[in-house]
């Protein structure tokens, strides 16, 4: 199932969260890179954990970032950890 759900979850980088040009505006650019940061970590721990199922690991991750943005002082900060949020509810509908 792990793998699937890696190869779900690669599909879903390399058609909706391509990489960020160097010609978009830096709000853009960095929403995009925050996104893809997201996806990437999820893989990974998807390929770390084959004992739970994907949609428990992703859950995870989105209580992590939830936490990491109740916590964090900026707005930049902050704006990571949504962005990565928004990615992994993304995501988790593609298992749903």
């Amino acid at each position: 199932m792990n793998e699937l759900a890696v190869s779900v979850i690669q599909e879903y980088i390399d058609e909706c969260l391509f990489e960020p040009r160097s010609n978009w505006c830096k709000y853009e650019f960095n929403v995009r890179s925050y996104s893809r940061w997201a996806a990437n970590e999820i893989i990974e721990r998807i390929q770390n954990d084959s004992e739970r199922s994907p949609v428990k690991i992703i859950s995870e991750f989105i209580r992590e970032v939830d936490l990491c943005s109740e916590k964090t002082p900026t707005n930049q900060s902050q704006l990571i950890f949504e962005v990565a949020k928004e990615t992994a509810i993304d995501i988790i509908l593609l298992f749903l």
